[in-house]
């Protein structure tokens, strides 16, 4: 028989390397619920969104302080507000670098 073990959290850990040898080790848990999915949804269209319009308009100061906004709530919301804090010190508030770096992480292994 199967037996399938019921979640309540998946936690992980991971590490962002720089070039320069400097290093941040983020450790998390997440608690999986129907709020917290319909939060992250709704995160991913506004994204999509932005992104639409990026490509329709041209890059832009208000586009791309409402992306930075929205990643910013986006980690929070996965890796809790320090680690979110730290991901954006780490990386100089580079909201690209950040997407292009963690996003695969969270589509590939939280998601």
């Amino acid at each position: 028989m199967y037996i399938i073990q019921k979640q309540g959290s998946f936690s992980d850990s991971f590490e962002i390397r720089a070039n320069d040898g400097d290093s941040l080790r983020i450790t998390y848990a997440l608690k999986i619920s129907s709020d917290m999915v319909r939060r992250f949804r709704a995160l991913q269209v506004c994204i999509a969104e932005i992104e639409k319009q990026r490509k329709a308009h041209g890059d832009s100061a208000e586009l791309a302080e409402q992306l930075g906004e929205v990643i910013v709530e986006m980690y929070t919301l996965i890796f809790g507000e320090e680690n979110a804090t730290a991901l954006l010190s780490f990386y100089e508030s580079d909201y690209v670098a950040m997407i292009v770096d963690i996003f695969p992480y969270i589509q590939n292994v939280v998601v």
